[in-house]
């Protein structure tokens, strides 16, 4: 079994992770509706405003209930369900079949000259970042370590949350240092940037490739 992501939480991902993760690119995950995520959400939301005063065991049980209440229901209409899905997804595939041959057809293309692009794109989501994904990685870690600095400083409630801050703070320092020095392995002398400690010190840089 492998995860993937529901098909409304991908696109907020890169294009890399959305075709390597996506529901719709996986195999053997079938014609799914990839929003599972979504709508169990949306059934647990209705019992926001009667569980808001409750205390955290109380409000574990109601949405423990909520959740059975979910599972109970959909066991019991699963078999509608995967009926209907079936006739969908074999009227979908005669017109994704047709729609494919039309547009071959149109630009000249060969099977596997289709087949050698979809490979193409398969080895490039699990291949390397490229730089442009590397400098985007720093910028987050940047202003992730940033803005937990602050937290830990003005709106921390205690110890136990300070505590957690700084090990996050710790583990992205770590990230930030190994992607300055994958960066810095391939940039010119004049494109490096400084070590973590002495980037995170400032407070608007100014990046290199701005």
């Amino acid at each position: 079994m492998r995860p993937f992501l529901s098909i409304l939480h991908s696109k907020a991902h890169s294009w890399l992770c959305e075709l390597r993760w996506g529901g719709r690119n996986q195999k053997g995950a079938g014609n799914t509706i990839g929003e599972e995520v979504e709508q169990v959400n949306s059934f647990l939301s209705r019992a926001a405003i009667c569980s808001k005063y409750m205390s955290k065991a109380v409000l574990t049980d109601m949405l423990t209930i909520q959740a059975s209440g979910w599972n109970k229901r959909k066991a019991a209409n699963l078999e509608q369900t995967l009926a209907k899905r079936y006739m969908k997804t074999v009227q979908r595939i005669t017109e994704a079949t047709e729609d494919l041959e039309k547009l071959t057809a149109e630009l000249s293309l060969q099977d596997d000259q289709v087949q050698q692009w979809v490979s193409d794109v398969e080895q490039w989501t699990t291949g390397t970042p490229s730089q442009n994904d590397l400098q985007k990685t720093i910028e987050g870690l940047y202003l992730s370590i940033k803005q937990r600095t602050f937290q830990l400083y003005r709106q921390s409630g205690g110890n136990k949350r300070r505590h957690k801050l700084r090990k996050k703070i710790v583990e992205e320092k770590k990230a930030l240092e190994d992607a300055i020095t994958e960066h810095n392995a391939v940039a010119g002398e004049a494109d490096k940037l400084l070590p973590p400690n002495e980037l995170l010190a400032e407070d608007n840089y100014s990046w290199k490739w701005e």
